[in-house]
């Protein structure tokens, strides 16, 4: 019975990796496809203020990206959730504007959706063998 506790748990703890994984990747890949979009596509469109202030609000999504991560362990369909809640908002709110911006790039948005929901998949497996690892010790 311990032997099977402990690939249990290396289970779940590739699980949870996976699902962390998920958040970091698409908070960094958000963040450095932002940042090649002000600096290069449209630098001369946006004044140093507006850049300055674009560069911080992703600063600020990365953080929530990697907050998430961090809580994985505790929390796993949580973070996920939230985390892709949280990436629709901010499509969502840049459609504001721009309503065709939702077409533009659909492709990344549908990989980052598919790379989030894969890790939503990989917390709903690590909490239920969280729930039988919790079963085996009561």
């Amino acid at each position: 019975m311990n032997a099977d506790n402990a690939q249990l748990r290396a289970e779940m703890t590739k699980e949870l990796r996976s699902a962390r994984n998920a958040l970091i990747v698409v908070g960094i890949l958000m963040v450095v496809f932002d940042v090649l979009l002000i600096q290069i596509l449209q630098r001369d469109a946006w004044d140093s203020t507006t850049r300055n202030i674009a560069l911080s609000l992703d600063v600020f999504i990365l953080g929530v990206f990697l907050g998430l991560a961090y809580y994985v362990p505790r929390k796993p369909r949580l973070c996920l959730t939230t985390g892709l809640i949280f990436f629709w908002a901010i499509q969502l709110f840049g459609a504001y504007d721009d309503p065709a911006s939702l077409m533009k790039g659909i492709i990344v948005k549908v990989l980052f959706t598919l790379a989030l929901v894969k890790g939503l998949q990989s917390a709903g497996k690590a909490q239920v063998m969280k729930r039988e690892l919790e079963r085996v010790f009561e």
